[in-house]
């Protein structure tokens, strides 16, 4: 009797989510091997330590050198031809030179032999003279 009057309820609230059974959708992804997937990108430690004096030193280096405190400095350092910042692509051109290396060794590598290759910057004419062309056949101040 207590089934029956249990039936006939479930058949009465048959649109409840209560009462009805209703089948859950679950996504099983696919197993990859690990042969498929890619290896994780080569890191460097690398550490620091700045301290307070420091950090103001180099601030107020980099303001007397901007306001032209010194003058004989910055003739000679446009005489080297040499600044921070070939220095600071030399060893970015280095290092990427490395990561790519350690990246083509790699059994998991996704790049191709022929991108391996990295070709260094184009190296800057000194005092701001770049030949316009071969036709007016002189150099010329680049502006």
């Amino acid at each position: 009797a207590a089934n029956e009057k249990y039936k006939a309820l479930c058949a009465e609230r048959e649109s409840s989510d209560k009462y009805v059974d209703r089948h859950a959708q679950t996504i099983n992804l696919q197993l990859k091997d690990k042969q498929v997937l890619a290896a994780p990108p080569p890191t460097r430690d690398v550490g620091c330590s700045a301290e307070t004096w420091s950090i103001y030193d180099a601030y107020a280096a980099e303001n007397a050198g901007a306001t032209g405190d010194d003058p004989l400095d910055a003739v000679t350092a446009a005489t080297k031809g040499s600044s921070s910042s070939s220095k600071d692509a030399g060893r970015l051109f280095k290092q990427v030179e490395e990561i790519v290396t350690v990246a083509l060794s790699s059994p998991g590598c996704l790049l191709e032999v022929g991108e391996g290759t990295v070709k260094p910057p184009p190296a800057q004419p000194r005092h701001g003279l770049v030949k316009k062309g071969a036709a007016k056949g002189g150099a010329e101040e680049a502006k």
